[in-house]
């Protein structure tokens, strides 16, 4: 009988414990299930927002650049020389496996360091990996790639711009870039 009683007190600590670890279990599930509602009724919405709704364009087919996703990242691609900005001077063909000067159009993307080099595929997507990215935890890099040519398809979207808008978009993208101590920012004539 007092073994009964002893185990009766024993089993019905180990079930208030498996109660509270429940509860925590329950309401970090729901915690993560709402930050994933928010993130994509924010991505559903955000798109919505107007833009530059004011902003007079005297004149939006001046330049073309393309949009480039492969499903993953996402690039901006220009060509490497206008008349406002060399690319090579921010991003050396001597970089390149192949360092060849004759690639006319430069992809690029800006975000996790991480994700861009551990993250080619969607297959190759760990937690650790994407929770760095969307905290900020991780450093961000620069990814870029020449091409030669550039076709619209399905990963390649042809967008035409105004000079305005392609200079705002250089000064935007020239000042992301981080130099090495002593080393000095190219100039543009956008900044």
């Amino acid at each position: 009988m007092l073994l009964a009683v002893f185990l009766n007190l024993y089993l019905r600590g180990k079930v208030e414990k498996m109660k509270k670890i429940l509860k925590r279990t329950g309401r970090v599930l729901l915690y993560i299930v709402l930050l994933l509602i928010i993130y994509v009724v924010a991505a559903l919405l955000i798109p919505f927002i107007p833009v530059n709704k004011n902003k007079d364009y005297q004149s939006p087919n001046d330049l073309t650049i393309y949009i480039m996703s492969n499903g993953v990242h996402t690039d901006i691609v220009v060509p490497v020389k206008t008349e406002w900005v060399d690319w090579t001077n921010y991003i050396s063909y001597a970089d390149t496996d192949l360092k060849d000067t004759t690639y006319s159009y430069v992809g690029i993307g800006w975000g996790d360091k991480g994700f861009y080099l551990q993250t080619p595929t969607w297959a190759d997507l760990k937690f650790s990996t994407a929770f760095k990215a969307m905290t900020g935890l991780s450093s961000s890099a620069i990814h870029a790639t020449f091409y030669q040519s550039i076709v619209p398809d399905s990963t390649t979207v042809a967008i035409n711009i105004s000079k305005e808008d392609y200079k705002d978009m250089v000064a935007f993208i020239t000042k992301s870039f981080d130099f090495n101590k002593g080393e000095d920012r190219p100039n543009s004539k956008c900044e």
